[in-house]
């Protein structure tokens, strides 16, 4: 498997990395450039405590220019009496937040994962190497998908193919092994997902897209 086994180490090695160098009430999960919001279950491991610090948001992997680097964007809430969660993302996210292809023909690629962590705030920003330690949880193997464009441009102007079976705005998309170097990401049709909290970080696993 190519998979990341950790949701935090993939966040801490790009937070060392980078410090060395419109509709309102979206109902669905894939959507073009308006709001977009991911719902579902939490599952949490048994005896575990979540801080109150704790804060959901995604952690967008940016991996086009150099150095890599993880960017904080999405406003979400955990309900542990419903056990249920939420997470919008209200816009198009910032450039930080995006992939630059532009200069293979392609448009911007966002590719961000749901965390459950000690986030400092709710407003976009850079990972920060704290935060990227504290992770209590995760929407394992799966990747809140952006295409800033026509998601057809990749078939001929990347290297990256997958992103042209996505949409232009948002989507979910699934992890996926290939046999080749590198995993993908598979446009998914569900409309719920599971938020596992956990203090055993192995269970944290994510494609190793790029």
């Amino acid at each position: 498997m190519k998979y990341f086994h950790s949701l935090i180490s993939v966040a801490l090695t790009a937070v060392l990395l980078f410090s060395a160098c419109s509709d309102d009430d979206p109902v669905t999960p894939e959507s073009g450039n308006g709001a977009f919001t991911v719902t579902g279950t939490v599952s949490i491991k048994p005896g575990m405590t979540v801080p109150e610090t704790a804060k959901l948001s995604a952690i967008w992997s940016i991996s086009s220019g150099s150095p890599d680097y993880a960017y904080v964007f999405g406003r979400g809430s955990v309900d542990l009496s419903t056990m249920t969660f939420s997470i919008t993302f209200d816009a198009t996210p910032p450039p930080l937040a995006l992939n630059d292809y532009s200069s293979h023909g392609a448009p911007s690629l966002g590719v961000g994962y749901i965390a459950l962590a000690d986030f400092t705030t709710l407003e976009p920003h850079m990972l920060t190497e704290t935060e990227s330690k504290s992770v209590y949880g995760a929407v394992m193997n799966m990747g809140v998908i952006y295409i800033g464009g026509d998601p057809a441009k990749f078939n001929t102007g990347s290297e990256i193919l997958w992103p042209a079976a996505f949409v232009n705005g948002y989507a979910m998309g699934e992890g996926k092994e290939t046999s080749e170097m590198f995993d993908i990401f598979v446009r998914t049709t569900a409309t719920s997902f599971v938020l596992r909290i956990t203090d055993d970080q192995s269970e944290f696993k994510f494609p190793n897209w790029t």
